[in-house]
């Protein structure tokens, strides 16, 4: 099975929902992963954690106390 994140042109169809609902593409890239790993979870695979940890990554954080 090949999912749409593993296209070269995975934004494209991204692009077209935002600009078709005047949408940030963003959130329908986050709305696809989320349902992404919904899926997964149902199905019982473990998902792709990529996402996830470059989510996490830009998620500005206060420095530990």
């Amino acid at each position: 099975m090949t999912f749409l994140h593993e296209q070269p042109d995975f934004g494209d169809p991204l692009a077209v929902v935002g600009d078709t609902l005047k949408i940030d593409p963003g959130l329908v890239e986050k709305d696809y992963w989320l349902m992404h790993t919904l899926t997964a979870n149902a199905d019982g695979i473990s998902p792709s954690t990529k996402k996830r940890t470059l989510a996490h990554a830009r998620v500005e954080r206060p420095d530990a106390v």
